[in-house]
C-alpha cells in the first residue's frame, strides 16, 4: 500500500488527492493493526483467524502507538529505558506488536515503507520515556489519588469490600510501571541527580544546617509542621524527580503479611500509600528479618495502623516485584523473567528509596516552633532547647526528627512478650537491627535538629529520636533483667566491672557501630562523680548498712577515687565532705581472715569515720573485733584513708573503753 501510495504521490490533481484521502480513511477504519496483547484490544476489534497470533484493531477504535524501541536501538543519552524491553503495561497502551515490524530488517526499504504506512494511517510515536511517564503513567495514578481523596476516612474504614477498596490498578500493570521507572532511573542522567533528602533511610545524602529550609507547602498541625516528601523540591523541573513525586507518593505499594521472612502468605497483596503507612523492604531485598522481633505475632493484614494486643502491623514490600511473571521482551522475541541477582536487588532498593520505603523503622522530620514565652513538657525538644540555651528572646524554628515506628514497636513488645526472657530476646533483636543500620541510615542524618530560622543563638540538643533511644527504658539489663534507659547503662568491660561489680546495669550486646554506642549514651567508662554517687547510693540503700561486696572491689573504688582526688581540688573536697558526713567505708563482718581470697563476696557494713582507724599499735585483732574497725587489715590505701579524716590509730580513751568491755 505504501509503495503504491508513493508512486502516485507525484500527482496533485484533486481526484488523486480525494482518492488518497478515501483510501486513508478506509485504512484507518480497517482492523489491520496487530496489537501486542488482546488486553488492549477493544470489544469492537476484529478477532484474527484461529491460526493467527495477532489481535487486530484500527486507529478509529482508540489511539495506537509504535513500540518504544521502534526508533531506539540503544539507550539514549537523554535517559531512555532499555530499548530491547517491552513492559507489560505497554500492552494496555495499544502498542503495535513488535513482531510486525520485525518482519523486515530494521534498515531495509520494506521496513521503512511499513513504518511510513502505519504513520500515514495514524499510528503514533510514544516519544521519550519521560513522555510515557507524563502521558500514560501519571494520569492513571492521578486518577487513583483523586478516587482516594473522594472517599472519606469513614468510608475507607467501613469498607466491607477490600478488593474494591484497594484494587485501584491491576497488580501486574503496577509492577510493570515500577520496573519501567526503575530501569529509567538507572539509565537517565537527569534522574541520577535526584535529591533524596526526604528518603534518608536508603539514600547516601546527609544533612547540614546550611541546606535546611522551610517548605512553603508545609502542613500545620498545632505548633508543629509535618514536612511531607511530596512537598520537597516540587519545583525541580529539570529531572524526573517532580514526576516521581507526582506518581509514587500516590502510588499503591503491594505489601505482604509474611512477617520477617517476607513470604507472601495466604493474603493477596494489597495497595497502601507510603505517605500514610510505614512501608518496609522484605528480607530478600535486604530488609530486617522481623521474625526474631515479632516472634509468634505475625504481621497484621488489617488496614488499621494501631497495634492490637496480639498483632502488629508491619507492612512489607511484596516480593512480587522480584518474583512476578513480569517479563522482558528482547528484539528476538525471547521472553525472560527479570533478573533477581544482587544488582537487581540494588536497583529495586534504589527505586524504593524514592518512595520512602525503609529497611527498618522510619524516621520522620518535623518542624517545631519554639516560643520562649510558652511552657513545654519536660524532655520535649522545646523544653530541652530553652533549658540549654538560656535566654531565648524570639521565636525560632527547628527541624526535628522523631520515630513513631520505634516507640510503637517497643510498646507492643513490652505488652505482648511471654516473659522476661522472651522480652529480652526480642528487644535484643531490635537493638541489633538498629546497630546494623545505624551508620548508613540513622546516626549522622538524625542526630541533631537543624536550626531553620531564628535570630537567637540556640544550643543544639539531641533530636527527639536520639533522646527517645537514650532515655526510654527499652534495653534489658544483663544484671537485673529489668528495663533500663541505655543512657543509664554500661558496657560489660573488665575495668567497669572491677569497680561496680553486680550493682550496675550492663547492656549485653557487642556493638558493631561505635557511633551507635555513643548516640545511645551507653557508658564505656566510670567517671569520678559517678563512682562517688554509686558509693553514696549503696550506703544509703543498704538495709542496716549491710552490703555484699568484696575487699578487692572496694579497694579498687577507694584507689580510683584517690587517683581522681590528687588531680582535682574541687573533687577532693567533695569526696572528703561525703565521707565525713556519710558512712562510706565498707568493712566485712567479723570472722574474716587473711586466708579468705580478696575477691570473695562477703557480707559487710558501711561505717562512719568515727568508728574507724587506720591501724592498731597493739598489733592484735582485739580492737578490730571489739572496738574501732582497723582499715589497714583490709585496704592498702593509707593516703586516701587519712585524707578522708580517719584517725591514724586509736587514742588512749579507745583502749580504756576496750579494756572495760
Amino acid at each position: 500500500v505504501e509503495r503504491e501510495y508513493s508512486m502516485s504521490s507525484s500527482s496533485s490533481s484533486s481526484s488523486s488527492l480525494e482518492a488518497k484521502t478515501s483510501i486513508q480513511t478506509k485504512l484507518q477504519a480497517m482492523h489491520i493493526i496487530p496489537l501486542l496483547s488482546s488486553s488492549a484490544s477493544s470489544s469492537s476489534s476484529s478477532p484474527s483467524s484461529p491460526s493467527s497470533p495477532f489481535f487486530l484493531t484500527s486507529v478509529k477504535v482508540a489511539p495506537v502507538f509504535f513500540p518504544r524501541q521502534h526508533h531506539q536501538q540503544t539507550p539514549s543519552k537523554s535517559g531512555q529505558a532499555r530499548s530491547d524491553v517491552v513492559y507489560a503495561f505497554e500492552a494496555q497502551m495499544r502498542v503495535v506488536d513488535p513482531a510486525l515490524l520485525s518482519c523486515f530488517p530494521r534498515n531495509s526499504l520494506s521496513h521503512t515503507l511499513l513504518s511510513r504506512m502505519l504513520s500515514w494511517i495514524g499510528v503514533r510515536h510514544l516519544g521519550s520515556d519521560h513522555d510515557v511517564i507524563e502521558s500514560h503513567i501519571l494520569p492513571l495514578y492521578r486518577e487513583i489519588a483523586e478516587r482516594r481523596r473522594s472517599k472519606t476516612t469513614t468510608e475507607i474504614n467501613n469498607s466491607n469490600n477490600e478488593e474494591e477498596e484497594d484494587s485501584f490498578v491491576d497488580i501486574d500493570t503496577h509492577i510493570s510501571h515500577a520496573l519501567f521507572l526503575r530501569d529509567h532511573i538507572k539509565t537517565c542522567k537527569q534522574c541520577t541527580k535526584i535529591n533524596t533528602n526526604n528518603n534518608r533511610s536508603l539514600s547516601s545524602s546527609s544533612s547540614s544546617s546550611s541546606s535546611s529550609r522551610v517548605d512553603k507547602n508545609n502542613k500545620h498541625i498545632g505548633s508543629t509542621t509535618l514536612i511531607t516528601s511530596t512537598d520537597e523540591n516540587s519545583n525541580n523541573n529539570n529531572s524526573l524527580f517532580g514526576d516521581l513525586l507526582k506518581v509514587f507518593p500516590l502510588a499503591c505499594i503491594p505489601y505482604n503479611n509474611g512477617g520477617g521472612a517476607g513470604a507472601e502468605g495466604a493474603t493477596l497483596p494489597r495497595f497502601v500509600f507510603p505517605s500514610e503507612h510505614s512501608v518496609h523492604l522484605s528480607v530478600p531485598m535486604g530488609g530486617i528479618n522481623m521474625a526474631s522481633i515479632l516472634g509468634g505475632h505475625s504481621s497484621s493484614s488489617s488496614s488499621s495502623s494501631s497495634a492490637t494486643p496480639s498483632t502488629f502491623e508491619w507492612l512489607v514490600v511484596s516480593n512480587l516485584y522480584q518474583k512476578s511473571s513480569l517479563s522482558t521482551t528482547k528484539t528476538s522475541n525471547n521472553r525472560n523473567a527479570s533478573s533477581s541477582s544482587a544488582d537487581d536487588v540494588t536497583l529495586w532498593r534504589t527505586f524504593f528509596a524514592h518512595l520512602g520505603v525503609v529497611d527498618f523503622v522510619r524516621v520522620t522530620r518535623i518542624t517545631r516552633t519554639i516560643n520562649p514565652d510558652e511552657n513545654y513538657p519536660p524532655g520535649s525538644l522545646e523544653e530541652r532547647v530553652l533549658s540549654s540555651s538560656g535566654a531565648v528572646s524570639s521565636v525560632c524554628e527547628l527541624e526535628d526528627y522523631e520515630c513513631k515506628d520505634l516507640s510503637r514497636l517497643i510498646d507492643f513488645l513490652i505488652g505482648t512478650s511471654r516473659d522476661s526472657s522472651d522480652l529480652a530476646k526480642r528487644l535484643g533483636a531490635v537493638l541489633s537491627a538498629l546497630d546494623t543500620l545505624w551508620d548508613s541510615t540513622y546516626g549522622e542524618r538524625y542526630r541533631f535538629p537543624l536550626l531553620i530560622q531564628g535570630s537567637d543563638v540556640v544550643t543544639i540538643v539531641p533530636s527527639s529520636f536520639i533522646f527517645y533511644v537514650q532515655h526510654t527504658p527499652w534495653a534489658v539489663s544483663d544484671s537485673t533483667g529489668s528495663l533500663c534507659a541505655p543512657s543509664n547503662m554500661y558496657i560489660r568491660d573488665y575495668e567497669i566491672q572491677a569497680l561496680l561489680g553486680k550493682y550496675a546495669d550492663y547492656i549485653n550486646h557487642k556493638f558493631i557501630s561505635k557511633s551507635f554506642l555513643h548516640d545511645l549514651g551507653v557508658r564505656d567508662h566510670v567517671t569520678a562523680h559517678d563512682l562517688l554517687s554509686f558509693l553514696v547510693e549503696w550506703s544509703a540503700h543498704a538495709p542496716n548498712h549491710t552490703f555484699t561486696s568484696s575487699i578487692k572491689q572496694m579497694q579498687n573504688i577507694y584507689s580510683t577515687l584517690w587517683s581522681f582526688m590528687k588531680n582535682d581540688r574541687i573533687f577532693f573536697q567533695s569526696v572528703v565532705t561525703a565521707f565525713q558526713t556519710r558512712s562510706l567505708f565498707w568493712v566485712p563482718d567479723a570472722g574474716w581472715t587473711k586466708s579468705i581470697p580478696d575477691i570473695t563476696e562477703l557480707a559487710g557494713k558501711f561505717y562512719p569515720i568515727s568508728a574507724l582507724c587506720l591501724q592498731d599499735t597493739s598489733e592484735t585483732n582485739i580492737m578490730d573485733v571489739h572496738g574501732l574497725r582497723v582499715l589497714k587489715r583490709y585496704y592498702n590505701a593509707k593516703g586516701f584513708i587519712l585524707a578522708t579524716g580517719v584517725s591514724h590509730r586509736p587514742d588512749l580513751a579507745h583502749y580504756v573503753v576496750l579494756l572495760d568491755k
